[in-house]
C-alpha cells in the first residue's frame, strides 16, 4: 500500500476510537437503534463491547489517520470476521476474508439498501476502524461504509475530501467477532 494513501498516524486511544464508533452508530435516525435491542441488549455499549470482545481493542495502540483517497485504497481492504458477513458472504468468494471490490460483486452486498444508501449519501463525519494483519487491512467497525465506498469506486463516482482511518497492528489471526444473541 502506498504510504503516500494514508496520511497523520497520530497515536489514539481505545476509548476514543469507540466514541468514534458509537458516533458513527448512534443517533436519533440510526438503524442500529432496533437491533441492539432485540439481541437483547440494554445499550449500544453494551452490545458493542459484546460484538468486539475478542478483538480486546483495549490492549492495541491505535493511530489515527486520514485515507487521501479512500475511493483507490478502501477496495483493496479486508472484510472482518463477523458472524453474519461469513454465514451469509464469504463463502461466495472461497475466502474468510474478502477484498471489498470482491464484496460489491455480490447481489446480497451491492443491493443491500443501507449500503445503497451509504453509497449514494457517504456521511461527511465517518471515521472507519482496521488492523493491519500480515494480509493487509482488515475492517473491524464500518463494513457497510467500506461496501458502500468500494460501490462509489466502481461506479467512479467521486467523493468529497479524506476519510479518516483508526488503526493498529494485529500480527496473529483475527477472533471471530459480529453480534451474538446475548
Amino acid at each position: 500500500m502506498s504510504t503516500q494513501l494514508l496520511q497523520g498516524g497520530q497515536p489514539i486511544t481505545w476509548n476514543k476510537v469507540f466514541n468514534y464508533w458509537r458516533e458513527n452508530e448512534t443517533g436519533p435516525n440510526s438503524h442500529w437503534n432496533t437491533f441492539w435491542p432485540s439481541q437483547g441488549f440494554k445499550s449500544w455499549e453494551e452490545w458493542r463491547q459484546h460484538t468486539h470482545a475478542n478483538l480486546h481493542g483495549e490492549q492495541l495502540s491505535w493511530e489515527l489517520y486520514d485515507m487521501a483517497d479512500p475511493l483507490e485504497l478502501v477496495p483493496t481492504f479486508r472484510g472482518g470476521p463477523f458472524r453474519s458477513w461469513t454465514k451469509w458472504f464469504y463463502s461466495a468468494f472461497n475466502s474468510d476474508a474478502p477484498t471489498f471490490a470482491e464484496l460489491v460483486q455480490h447481489p446480497g452486498v451491492s443491493s443491500n439498501w443501507f449500503i445503497l444508501e451509504l453509497a449514494k449519501n457517504f456521511p461527511d463525519k465517518s471515521v472507519i476502524t482496521g488492523v493491519r494483519t500480515p494480509d493487509g487491512i482488515v475492517i473491524v467497525e464500518g463494513m457497510h461504509r467500506c461496501c458502500a465506498l468500494a460501490l462509489r469506486a466502481k461506479w467512479n463516482k467521486s467523493l468529497n475530501g479524506p476519510v479518516p482511518l483508526v488503526l493498529a497492528e494485529y500480527p496473529n489471526k483475527l477472533p471471530m467477532l459480529g453480534a451474538e444473541k446475548k
